[in-house]
């Protein structure tokens, strides 16, 4: 990362009270990562009128303006208008033998849930709705149009299709230990009482979707820790100059 050597002291400092430095030093870092990745021209010029597309740029005169404007030459247009097939063929390369050990650790987090909620903050009501669902005296979802005090109260109570891992942690573990159809007694989360109903579960496949997924999630965590090592290294040199300076 040699663009950053023309940093001062002052300027790092700044940067990194600012929290900006980690984030120069995340940019710099992945577009030297990406130099060396190789993709299909067809597919970089496909990425080009993409992007142009999306950013209005209609001619040729438009295209100029916005480089001028922007400071930036054609390859580095290219490159951010590549960078999301770059990364995902860089991550491909480097971690596509560790998709399956991923996906296994993650799998419980992936599955899809739909589920019915109501929500309310008064004790006696929660228990009285529950006994009232349960008992099937009354739809749960026209109690949850009637009572619930989410938003969910506008879809008669449906949460879902979504990911598992998307609801609070407790919630998520709450349904998890549910049978499907079943009511299950409130459980209290931030002062809310929350009953439930588990209505559907989709258990995650490892198919190219997710593949795709799991290999960006790898890539995201080796990036961030490769990035604070970075930083910390370069912070580190950083008081090591000014020690040499001062002596």
């Amino acid at each position: 990362m040699k663009k950053l050597d023309c940093l001062t002291k002052e300027s790092i400092k700044i940067l990194h009270k600012n929290r900006l430095f980690q984030p120069l030093i995340k940019a710099e870092y992945l577009k030297e990562v990406l130099s060396n990745v190789v993709i299909e021209n067809d597919l970089i010029e496909t990425n080009i009128k993409t992007f142009k597309s999306r950013l209005g740029i209609d001619s040729d005169d438009k295209f100029d303006k916005w480089l001028t404007t922007h400071e930036l030459d054609l390859e580095e247009f290219k490159y951010i208008a590549s960078q999301n097939e770059l990364i995902k063929s860089f991550a491909k390369e480097k971690f596509d033998r560790q998709v399956e050990a991923r996906f296994l650790e993650r799998k419980s987090d992936l599955d899809i849930i739909v589920y019915t909620l109501i929500r309310v903050s008064r004790p006696t009501l929660a228990n009285e709705l529950y006994l009232r669902a349960k008992g099937n005296e009354e739809d749960m979802g026209t109690l949850a149009s009637l009572y619930s005090e989410g938003i969910e109260r506008k879809t008669r109570g449906i949460v879902g299709p979504v990911p598992i891992s998307s609801a609070n942690p407790k919630l998520a573990n709450h349904l998890k230990k549910s049978t499907l159809g079943e009511v299950k007694m409130p459980i209290i989360i931030d002062k809310i009482f929350l009953i439930t109903r588990l209505e559907v579960l989709e258990a995650a496949t490892l198919d190219d979707f997710m593949r795709v997924k799991m290999r960006e999630e790898l890539f995201n965590k080796w990036l961030d820790r490769e990035v604070e090592i970075q930083t910390d290294n370069f912070l580190a040199r950083d008081k090591e100059i000014s020690t040499i300076e001062k002596s």
